[in-house]
């Protein structure tokens, strides 16, 4: 009996900890921030800049640097805008951050990775035209 409860409690740690930004553990306020974060980070922020790293790293590093910037993209987090949280309430910070966050990051990497397989491309391009 006492292995058995050992292991719910392991387990339901676990699941505790793995599913804590699921959507049963948050509030309305949380989720609201959320959606919100989301759809602010998809109507206001580019990651251009992000699309003109990878074209150059796509073009001097070819697929490995492409997969660098890719990574270098993922890790980074972009800022988020204080005008949009201004007299709002903890939960719903967190929620519109973690959202904008997320959507941001999702941004910087197709851009990244598309700037960068076009670098690669561009420079597969030049080396045949170089060797005629």
């Amino acid at each position: 009996m006492k292995k058995f409860l050992a292991i719910f409690v392991c387990v339901s740690f676990l699941v505790s900890f793995v599913f804590k930004d699921f959507v049963f553990c948050q509030s309305d306020e949380f989720l609201k921030g959320k959606i919100d974060g989301e759809t602010t980070a998809s109507e206001y922020y580019s990651g251009a800049g992000w699309f003109a790293g990878g074209l150059g790293c796509g073009f001097l590093g070819g697929l490995l640097g492409t997969g660098i910037i890719v990574g270098i993209a993922s890790a980074t987090s972009p800022s988020v805008p204080s005008q949009f949280l201004i007299e709002k309430s903890t939960d719903y910070k967190q929620g519109f951050i973690m959202g904008y966050v997320k959507k941001a990051r999702s941004k910087n990497r197709i851009n990244a990775l598309g700037g960068g397989l076009l670098g690669t491309l561009i420079a597969v391009i030049v080396i045949s035209g170089m060797r005629r």
